[in-house]
């Protein structure tokens, strides 16, 4: 199910009222993996179940599809073998390795599975991206060669020279993209050195910027999410309702049929997931309201960039992570916007 969700936009799993995690809207993933590439395969591991998933433009232009079709087979950690119940679960399975195995690297279901090998935990996660990006001048995108504990913008010849180095280099612009970096990150196996750019200015200076504009889009939001917590509440009452009478109705019958089964449990996990999020969104009320009594700030620091004096400009950092850079050449000497 899990695996399931992370092709559904807006889902997330580390959604929470407190959560400072990343990955929490949902586009992530899919939004940055398709700007980079046409196709990803990615190999997830969790306890016992072992899950392939399948993006792929090119299948979709291939086969001139107009609905979105993602081949989500799964396999037994402990066997290798598929997780199937029935023939038309068996016949879909087939189906979706053979388009795998038609439109992605991979060609026998042995490749598939020695993929997994590579996750040498108990859980974890290996995504591939390919068929990447080229530029007009038919090279890739992304350089992978020419800096072996890097990955770079390939010279275009359009003032590649001229561009800062965060503007063009992935490890550059990993070191500077949490304010507060807590996570190891690491590039072609080397691991990222993060950088504070608030340690790395010259008598750096700090304004807090106030507005009643804050406070208004406070409580729009605070107002946005009530609305939406009070039909999430209503849709899992009455989720809750339908499962409590497909119960009882069941209960009426002696000898009540598999289908029949099914479909109450069908129903009452839809009611629980509602009724999750329902709670949730309660809880993300309770949250924006309570922060209505602690005014939110602009906070503006200023220094000089005694290394590379002719990079000014300014970083905007929401949340913690680098959402803007507007470069008058980076880093007004160099200016950091964090909003809190």
């Amino acid at each position: 199910d899990e695996a399931a969700d992370i092709i559904k936009f807006g889902n997330s799993s580390k959604r929470a009222a407190e959560n400072n995690l990343i990955g929490q809207y949902g586009n992530g993933l899919k939004s940055g993996s398709m700007r980079i590439g046409k196709d990803l395969i990615l190999f997830t591991k969790r306890g016992s179940t072992m899950t392939c998933l399948f993006m792929s433009r090119s299948f979709h232009e291939k086969e001139r599809l107009k609905e979105v079709i993602v081949p989500l087979p799964s396999w037994d950690a402990n066997t290798k073998r598929p997780l199937v119940r029935t023939p038309a679960e068996e016949e879909r399975r087939q189906l979706e390795i053979d388009i795998i195995l038609k439109h992605s690297p991979f060609r026998t279901e042995r490749d598939l599975l020695d993929q997994f090998s590579a996750i040498n935990t108990p859980s974890g996660t290996l995504v591939m991206i390919y068929n990447l990006r080229l530029l007009d001048s038919g090279q890739p995108e992304l350089d992978l060669t020419s800096c072996p504990t890097d990955i770079r913008l390939s010279d275009d010849g359009d003032d590649m020279e001229r561009l800062p180095l965060e503007k063009k280099s992935f490890r550059s612009y990993s070191s500077i993209l949490y304010c507060n970096p807590r996570m190891k990150i690491y590039i072609q196996g080397c691991r990222v050195i993060s950088r504070r750019l608030q340690q790395c200015l010259y008598k750096p200076r700090a304004y807090n910027f106030s507005s009643k504009r804050f406070k208004t889009r406070s409580e729009q939001d605070a107002a946005r999410a009530e609305q939406q917590a009070k039909l999430a509440e209503e849709k899992a009452r009455e989720l809750e309702e339908a499962a409590r009478v497909a119960v009882a109705q069941m209960g009426l019958v002696v000898t009540a049929s598999k289908e029949a089964r099914a479909a109450v449990r069908q129903a009452q996990t839809i009611a629980a997931d509602a009724r999750s999020e329902a709670n949730l969104l309660s809880k993300i009320v309770q949250s924006k309201q309570k922060a209505l009594k602690h005014p939110k700030t602009l906070t503006f620091t200023f220094g000089f960039n005694l290394n590379s004096r002719g990079q000014d400009g300014m970083f905007v950092y929401n949340c913690s992570r680098c959402s803007t850079s507007l470069l008058f050449y980076i880093f007004v000497s160099s200016l950091i916007c964090s909003l809190t």
